[in-house]
């Protein structure tokens, strides 16, 4: 991966269905909204979470944990700052 290129976990909203598995494995990476479906912590793009190279191993094993395949890595562009999510911003 070239250093302009990020990885961020993205969620299928078509297929999530709050098993929260995945916030489990990943509570850096993602929170729980009330429902039980998973939410950005910290660096997102688009609402998905960047995935630090260090825990790309994790991340991979949470799309593997998910029961119903909603989760995917994607290799973006890095363009500036990413975003911060709104819980985390509130917090600061």
């Amino acid at each position: 991966m070239s250093a302009s290129r990020q990885q961020v976990l993205h969620v299928d909203w078509t297929r999530c269905d709050g098993h929260g598995a995945c916030a489990e494995l990943l509570p850096t990476l993602l929170a729980l909204d009330p429902w039980g479906f998973p939410m950005a912590r910290g660096d997102h793009v688009r609402g998905d979470p960047v995935v630090p190279p260090g825990e790309r191993a994790q991340a991979r094993r949470a799309i593997a944990a998910c029961p119903l395949l909603a989760l995917r890595l994607l290799e973006v562009p890095s363009r500036g700052p990413v975003q911060r999510a709104a819980s985390d911003a509130a917090s600061r």
